[in-house]
């Protein structure tokens, strides 16, 4: 029971003690406590022991098949942990012929064993035909933790095969048993092995969540291979996200551990990882030693796959040493012989581009980088799922930056635009096509984007954020240009101090102007001759960018002063949303016949902070209407089965009065909080983008409804996107959280002057304007900030 919950050491210890006690240490049930032992040694990662304690095995014991045959199982899946795949073959070819059929478990491990051998041969499909085998007998014989064995083997042998969103409900599946049987041990593998699925789809957040947990719980059951893995890839996430210091201690912390249990794959991926590290870091003589020594186990074990990343290691380190042709060779033998890996024939392509633009062979270098762009599309648009389609381009964005960069130093800044806009709001644009909106083939040009700003007399800023240097790009109706910016980081840290303060400046007595002048003058300074007194204005961030209020950014003359004082602005997710928006005709026709849906002031949980005054925003909105021309549901009824009974593609504007939650790591799993409706209070994100809407305005008046996770391609994700993903012409949500007592009277304002006929940008700026004017407290942008006007397919005419 203690090794089925996961709690190997009080199981371990019990073993010794019983066996210990037993007179006959041949005995069958010694033997049966040697098995127990055996497995507990196997799951920890001592599978060398293991192998120990299991030979030699006496005549008197080895003449009962039965137990004869469970220990040449466990034999097999030692010898296949150490990668002795012929004597696993052999114990396994054993088992099979002593194993009898009546005895199911052990023909349920044989599976198992057989399955993972063959999954490593790469014999997928005889591997899943075991596996499923295994997870039947498992489920017919209440094996709870072989089953979740079997199903957790089901999810590794599709992320062998690149299938990551079939892995992860496998995975999901696998966790959701073993944790019903508190069969902590399996859903902990299972857990880990998930967090790899969310890393090969781009969502690093959940990767490292999952990995972190499995490495917690796998050190806490001293699991030290287990243990081993997930640090190694919560060191590949950390890697991936810029923070080398960690990165490296964990990749040192689990090559240490790989080398304790002399798992020399696991050698290999620490010194790989190390190997990344240095190079990044300029080290190239520890690069060398590390990808050397690599190199060397790779050959040992005769891991083709190991030796293509270390060529890939040799390849980036011949590059970062001026050693281009011997770069470029080494990068094509890795294009060459990577099959379907497809992260590892991205990762060549795009070097053999840069090589190649090196090599000033710039008709190659174009070729190779759109190749690399193709490749990861391609993966991206096979998973077939929105929500891990959302994260994926995360994976692409390195390759997009080094093809950008390319193509804008060599002075084709219209193509680098048009590659740009080839990765924005994938997802989304492609969910608004399904609904009869626009098709989305290629990319828009600057020429087409300026034309988009004549029609709806506006200019439009568009930004793209690299690790060395950023651009942007200023489309208005008369012309464009095209600016080089700073680098990301330089930008992100500006956006993340400006940030804080803004959210925070309600505590200050005095307003503090430094970083938001200089992010006005770095991001808005180059475009500032062209930009008219109560111009307007379409910001398309990229980045951190998306979650910066623009509005709030600080004018130095002639006083200082926010920007939304000189012009009305509005953000927007790419030039094609804008584009249809200004032609498309055929949604316009479809107005609604109802004028405002006003949901809120609902019964949210108790530990929810109560909405003292949602009541009287509800009711200063309602005033701007006729009683004919609303639906007002609240209280107790505003649940989300209201909201969709109400039949929302039927109203104008929505409105919603609530608390909300942005989920980062599940930003499809954000919310509405209203009233309980069955078990649920919460109208999902993911719920809110299959309803078709055809409504002018949506606006969230609850805290971080814009969301709190920005994705490479589609900019912040949560419930603003999801009302854009099903079809509302313009969104108003937060960035940050909503101010209870001054929200009334912005909204109140606000409907005042839709209702006298104003567009809502207009009337949006209008309100924002009274607050900062006031000369009260809800001057400071904290009360007025946090709310953004988003930009849908459909949009009227300014």
């Amino acid at each position: 029971m203690k090794f089925s919950q996961g709690d190997l050491e009080s199981a371990s210890h019990e073993a010794d003690v019983t066996l210990q006690d037993l007179n006959d240490k041949q005995s069958k049930e010694a033997w049966r406590l040697r098995f127990l032992k055996s497995e507990i040694l196997i799951w920890q990662g001592y599978s060398r022991d293991a192998v120990n304690l299991l030979t030699p095995m006496p005549n008197s014991v080895s003449s009962q098949s039965d137990l004869a045959a469970f220990r040449s199982v466990l034999l097999g899946s030692a010898y296949s942990n150490l990668q002795m795949f012929d004597d696993a073959d052999r114990e396994f070819a054993t088992a099979k012929t002593l194993n009898s059929p009546e005895v199911r478990e052990v023909t349920c491990r044989l599976l198992l064993g057989e399955g993972r051998l063959a999954a490593l041969h790469h014999e997928s499909a005889r591997s899943d035909q075991m596996f499923r085998q295994a997870a039947e007998i498992a489920h017919q014989q209440n094996k709870p933790v072989l089953e979740t064995s079997a199903l957790g083997n089901l999810g590794m042998l599709n992320m062998q095969q690149h299938r990551y969103a079939e892995a992860a409900d496998w995975f999901n599946e696998s966790i959701f048993l073993a944790q019903s049987h508190n069969a902590e041990i399996t859903a902990t593998r299972a857990l880990g092995n998930l967090g790899w699925a969310y890393l090969k789809m781009g969502d690093l957040d959940r990767a490292f969540e999952s990995f972190s947990q499995a490495e917690t719980i796998s050190e806490r059951h001293s699991m030290i291979t287990d243990e081993q893995t997930w640090l190694m890839n919560a060191a590949e996430v950390q890697f991936l996200r810029r923070d080398l210091p960690e990165a490296e201690k964990s990749y040192s912390r689990s090559l240490e551990l790989a080398r304790s249990l002399n798992d020399r794959q696991e050698v290999i991926y620490g010194l790989h990882g190390l190997t990344k590290i240095a190079l990044a870091k300029k080290q190239f003589s520890l690069a060398e030693r590390d990808n050397q020594e690599a190199a060397a186990l790779a050959d040992a074990i005769g891991s083709q796959n190991s030796k293509l990343y270390t060529k890939l290691n040799s390849a980036n380190e011949a590059f970062a040493t001026a050693q281009y042709i011997v770069a470029n060779q080494l990068f094509r033998e890795v294009v060459s012989n990577a099959g379907d890996d497809i992260s590892l024939e991205a990762a060549a392509l795009d070097g053999l581009g840069q090589t190649e633009d090196k090599l000033q062979q710039p008709e190659l270098a174009d070729k190779h980088y759109r190749s690399a762009i193709a490749v990861l599309d391609k993966e991206r648009e096979s998973l077939g799922r929105e929500e891990f389609e959302l994260s994926y381009p995360t994976n692409a964005k390195d390759a997009y930056n080094a093809y950008i960069k390319f193509l804008m130093d060599r002075g084709r800044s219209n193509d680098a635009f048009a590659v740009a806009e080839l990765h924005r709001a994938k997802t989304l644009t492609e969910g608004l096509e399904l609904q009869g909106g626009f098709s989305r083939q290629t990319a828009l040009s600057v020429a087409d984007t300026q034309r988009v700003a004549s029609r709806q007399h506006r200019v439009i800023l568009v930004y793209w954020l690299g690790p060395g240097q950023s651009y942007l790009w200023v489309c208005r109706p008369d012309g464009s240009q095209v600016f080089v910016l700073p680098g990301e980081d330089q930008i992100g840290a500006m956006v993340e101090r400006h940030h804080t303060r803004l959210a925070g400046s309600f505590k200050s007595q005095n307003a503090d102007y430094t970083d938001g002048q200089e992010l006005y003058k770095m991001l808005i300074g180059p475009a500032e001759r062209w930009i008219t007194p109560e111009a307007r204005i379409t910001i398309l961030p990229d980045g951190v960018l998306c979650g910066l209020n623009f509005e709030t950014l600080v004018v130095a003359s002639p006083k200082p002063h926010y920007w939304i004082e000189d012009v009305f602005i509005s953000n927007a997710n790419s030039t094609v949303l804008l584009s249809a928006g200004a032609r498309s005709t055929s949604r316009r026709s479809a107005t609604p016949n109802k004028t405002l849906l006003l949901i809120g002031d609902p019964k949210a949980p108790k530990y929810y902070q109560p909405l003292a005054h949602a009541g009287d925003e509800m009711r200063l909105i309602r005033g701007h209407f006729s009683a004919e021309q609303e639906t007002v549901i609240s209280g107790t009824d505003a649940t989300p089965t209201a909201y969709f009974n109400a039949k929302p593609e039927t109203f104008s504007f929505i409105h919603f009065v609530a608390h909300g939650t942005a989920s980062r790591v599940s930003p499809l799993d954000s919310a509405v909080v209203l009233s309980q409706d069955g078990s649920s209070f919460n109208l999902y994100a993911r719920d809110i983008a299959k309803m078709k809407l055809n409504a002018r305005l949506v606006t969230i008046s609850a805290c971080d409804s814009a969301g709190s996770r920005i994705y490479s391609s589609e900019g912040l994700v949560g419930l603003s996107w999801a009302f854009l993903r099903a079809g509302a012409h313009q969104v108003l949500a937060a960035l940050w959280d909503v101010d209870d007592t001054s929200t009334p009277r912005l909204m109140n304002n606000f409907y005042s002057g839709i209702a006298e006929g104003e567009e809502p940008g207009v009337a949006l700026r209008a309100a924002k304007l009274e607050l900062l004017r006031s000369q009260t407290i809800y001057a400071k942008p904290y009360y007025w900030g946090p709310f953004v006007l988003y930009e849908g397919a459909v949009t009227g005419e300014p």
